[in-house]
């Protein structure tokens, strides 16, 4: 939409069209709200994630704390569980990253 503005003003500039040069305005006011909303949506879908893995690992911390033996197997499950949330996490950056 970007490109769209700079044809039009370049037509309205080389051909003395009026009309055209109060396109620009309204094309470029367009293509910055279009990214504004799609900046937002990305944004949004950031704060699920990290709500969703924030309040899983909140789970596992309260159970931590409300276990009263913590045997060597019980604290290697907590700490496996801990980076299976946390690279459930990762995993979701990689695709974010190599997608778009």
């Amino acid at each position: 939409m970007g490109c769209l503005s700079g044809v039009l003003a370049a037509a309205s500039g080389a051909f003395a069209v009026e009309v055209l040069a109060a396109w620009v305005a309204v094309v470029a006011s367009v293509s910055i709200a279009v990214t504004a909303h799609a900046v937002a949506q990305r944004y949004a879908y950031q704060q699920l994630e990290f709500t969703r893995t924030a309040e899983e690992l909140e789970r596992l911390l309260e159970r931590w704390t409300m276990a009263a033996d913590r045997s060597e197997d019980f604290i290697d499950a907590f700490v496996s569980e801990c980076e299976g949330v946390i690279s459930i996490q990762n995993e979701a950056w990689m695709i974010r990253w190599t997608v778009g």
